[in-house]
């Protein structure tokens, strides 16, 4: 598991800099073989450390897993323009839908390798992002709807459209990120907002 950081504990440069390294040794890994056959050594031999550095910041490779996942949840979500409040409510749900299958699609190599290689519960960090996301975008259009029912049909409707994404990215079907988003707004509940 990664290392939380306290005021206390904060990394310095070096340390920043081997988790850096760790990290794009493994995104560059993944995209070149099964998550099954990446070992520590591999990581290691990438990133040009040693394996005792390795260990100083990750319990083992699905701690490293869950560390890159992680911040790159944190770096696409950054992406996210000031503007989209102001997009009333099918402008923002599309600019969250169009984050979630940008940061799925741009790392293909690591959402599918999640999924096949048994990290759902890493995954599950992108499916609970995008339904925050959504339950929020609800609550504040239709202050009528109670907090439980947002947060049930945004946990509904993230799943099926994450599903969707896995099923687009897994058989290579042909429509753009563009034509899918489309698609997958025309799948939500119109019910959301008062017209």
């Amino acid at each position: 598991m990664p290392i939380q950081q306290t005021p206390a504990t904060r990394e310095d440069p070096r340390q920043r800099r081997s988790r850096r390294r760790m990290s794009e040794a493994f995104l560059s890994l993944v995209s070149e073989r099964d998550y099954r056959d990446i070992s520590v050594v591999d990581i290691c031999e990438r990133a040009m450390v040693h394996r005792t550095t390795f260990y100083a910041h990750f319990e083992d490779k699905d701690a490293l897993f869950r560390y890159v996942l992680e911040e790159e949840i944190r770096l696409a979500a950054r992406s996210r323009p000031e503007a989209a409040a102001d997009q009333g409510f099918w402008g923002a749900l599309r600019e969250e839908l169009a984050i979630a299958l940008r940061f799925c699609n741009g790392h293909r190599a690591l959402y599918l390798t999640g999924m096949i290689s048994g990290g759902y519960t890493e995954m599950r960090a992108v499916e609970d992002h995008l339904s925050q996301r959504i339950k929020k975008i609800v609550l504040d259009n239709c202050p009528d709807e109670p907090a439980y029912m947002a947060e049930m049909t945004s946990r509904f409707y993230t799943g099926g459209l994450m599903n969707v994404a896995r099923w687009w990215m897994v058989n290579n079907i042909p429509l753009s990120e563009e034509e899918l988003l489309e698609l997958m707004i025309r799948l939500l509940p119109r019910q959301w907002v008062k017209e």
